[in-house]
């Protein structure tokens, strides 16, 4: 897949290039319900009723919560694991943070992230994770990890939250707000300077989340800020790629 990012606010320069696999449907940037649906045709031609109408009713929710300044690529994953559908929607996102240290940006990531995900959990709740790439935390709920990929330091984090989804009552659906289970698996990559990018991946089928986190380990391995490799990548139709050389407002 291809994305240039053309439509920023902030005016930063832009190079980076990702390879998401290609069971990635892309989607418009805010898909509407013909485009929602035109999507699923595409990915689960044969799926059962209920399966499709599940997607159908709740992507179009999840979606805008994975929202960051600005979309690079939205693209829609389901296929058939043990016999059982996997849901997985992916947003690349990008943020500017105007930094001249990708490590530095990072360990404040994650300090953030740690404060926010085990700040009032008593220290035997947690769990130490050390392992040759990936240094960190696991609790209950969430794990967060200081990682190593080939392009830099990079934050990934797994959260397991329970969204509450309000119905709406104009299109028949009466009654208490529905709530559901969601699995967040976010990578977060500063750039050499200026800009962090954020691959999150959201999954309604909880028990299939190894397998989005798996794949958010295989985009993090790909990803790079070499202006050559972009240059390629923009040929390569499985790539995500942001650029945008222009200079930042004064």
């Amino acid at each position: 897949m291809s994305a240039p990012a053309e439509t920023a606010q902030s005016g930063i320069p832009v190079c980076f290039t990702a390879r998401v696999p290609d069971s990635y449907v892309p989607l418009p940037e805010r898909p509407d319900q013909a485009e929602w649906s035109e999507t699923l045709d595409r990915l689960m031609p044969a799926a059962q009723a209920e399966g499709r109408e599940f997607a159908l009713a709740n992507f179009p929710r999840v979606l805008p919560l994975l929202r960051a300044d600005e979309v690079v690529k939205t693209a829609l994953h389901i296929s058939v694991v043990a016999d059982e559908l996997a849901f997985g929607a992916l947003v690349v996102g990008l943020l500017p943070t105007r930094h001249e240290s990708a490590l530095v940006t990072a360990e404040s990531i994650y300090r953030k992230k740690k404060e926010k995900f085990f700040g009032d959990l008593p220290s035997e709740q947690l769990t130490d994770i050390d392992e040759k790439l990936a240094k960190g935390l696991r609790g209950p709920e969430d794990t967060l990890l200081a990682t190593k990929l080939p392009v830099g330091p990079a934050v990934t984090s797994i959260s397991l939250r329970t969204l509450t989804m309000p119905r709406k009552p104009g299109l028949g659906e009466d009654g208490p707000p529905v709530k559901m289970g969601i699995a967040l698996c976010q990578l977060t990559v500063p750039a050499p300077r200026d800009y962090t990018l954020y691959f999150t991946i959201a999954t309604p089928t909880l028990k299939h989340t190894s397998v989005f986190s798996g794949h958010l380990a295989a985009i993090g391995r790909t990803v790079t800020f070499d202006p050559d490799e972009v240059a390629k990548a923009s040929r390569d139709t499985d790539a995500v790629v942001g650029r945008r050389p222009v200079n930042p407002p004064d």
